[in-house]
């Protein structure tokens, strides 16, 4: 998977929630099936007295759904709420995004200011603190799916993730913002470790616009 975070929480969730939803139809529609055959041979005996065994299939069967239930409630709160925390400032590389009609700045922690690219270091929690200048805008990276989120003027709303995989990907905005919309574009170029910190050290701090 090219990110992690949310991303990963998430089709996390999406798998557990495909598995358990499936496995709880087929033990329901099975004994619905079991529960009609067993009511048509009562009726062909000529009984249909309920019987105690019934009660505590019943009550059996509500106390797994509701297991079932809390568990899958509780575990997307749990995972949702690591979403919501941010990682320790000391681990995090944290940028600035700004948008503006019709692109995208990015403020790296040391100043350097760049528009339309973003390069990030492969394997480190990154923070992106984003906001606008003008209008409502939506930052999104095509490629890491849930890495989207608003920018709004006079605020700053912030999304982590850790990119793995090294390369080229995309951020389009995702809120029509005016004539220039679809062309509110920029690049996020992931390198390795190594790599990304020889080219941050001989960063001209000079304000790129």
């Amino acid at each position: 998977m090219a990110v992690s975070t949310s991303a990963e929480v998430f089709s996390q969730l999406f798998f557990l929630f495909t598995v358990l939803g499936t496995l709880v139809g087929a033990v329901v529609i099975g004994y619905m099936i079991y529960l009609i055959w067993r009511y048509r041979a009562s009726r062909a005996q000529g009984s249909s007295q309920p019987h105690a065994r019934e009660g505590r299939e019943l009550l059996l069967s509500m106390a797994l759904s509701t297991l079932v239930v809390v568990s899958l409630i509780s575990l997307s709160v749990d995972r949702l709420e690591y979403l919501n925390t941010l990682p320790p400032p000391g681990e995090a590389f944290n940028v600035q995004v700004i948008g503006f009609q019709f692109g995208w700045r990015f403020i790296y922690p040391n100043g350097f200011s760049s528009i339309g690219n973003l390069t990030l270091p492969a394997g480190r929690p990154i923070v992106l603190n984003v906001t606008s200048q003008d209008v409502y805008h939506k930052f999104a990276i095509i490629e890491f799916g849930s890495a989207a989120i608003d920018a709004i003027p006079g605020q700053v709303n912030r999304i982590w993730f850790v990119a793995n995989q090294t390369g080229v990907y995309h951020v389009q905005c995702f809120e029509l913002c005016g004539v220039g919309h679809a062309l509110m574009k920029a690049v996020v170029t992931v390198v390795d470790g190594a790599a990304f910190d020889r080219w941050y050290s001989s960063l001209n701090l000079t304000r790129a616009g």
